[in-house]
This record gives structure tokens, sequence and C-alpha cells, in this order.
């Protein structure tokens, strides 16, 4: 679940969650959560659902991230799914 956070942080933002070229530096931040969004490069601000999800998957402790089963039921992921089901029910009556 922490690589599909990371992969989804970078679809959206089109960066890198952490600056990965120090080794030691890096682990300290992903110890402390210290990431943020680059919110002056995205098309949108990222909304509290995503925010949460992402605090969810950025998890250090393995023990007590989000797992899949929870990710596909979060808010986030939810209306997305619903939103697309609904388009592809709209499209199939035609």
């Amino acid at each position: 679940m922490w690589a599909v956070g990371i992969t989804l942080f970078i679809m959206l933002s089109l960066e890198l969650p952490f600056d990965f070229r120090d080794e030691d530096a890096v682990v300290k931040e992903m110890v402390i959560r210290n990431w943020h969004w680059p919110e002056e490069k995205m098309k949108a601000k990222p909304s509290e659902e995503l925010n949460g999800l992402m605090k969810k998957l950025l998890e250090p402790e393995p023990m007590t991230r989000i797992t899949m089963a929870d990710m596909l039921v979060h808010p986030w992921v939810a209306s997305g799914y619903q939103r697309a089901q609904a388009l592809a029910n709209k499209n199939n009556k035609k």
C-alpha cells in the first residue's frame, strides 16, 4: 500500500513526496510523515478526502497503514468509482 501511495502522489503532483537523494534524510522524513503537496504546481488543490487517503497510504507503520479493502471503500476512491459506474451505465443504455 505504501507503493500505491507513492505512485498516486506522483500521478497527481508529478513529483515525489520525499527527496530520495539523501538516504538518511528520506528515512527520517518518511518516519515523521513530512510530505506536502506541491499545490502551486497542481491543477487543483487536493480535497480533504484525498489528503486523508494519502495520510493513510503514507503511514510509516505497516500495521496501521490502510489496507486495500479499506482503500476501496474510502470516500475518495469510492466516489470516483461511483461516478465512473454511472457514466458506464449511461453509455450502455444508448
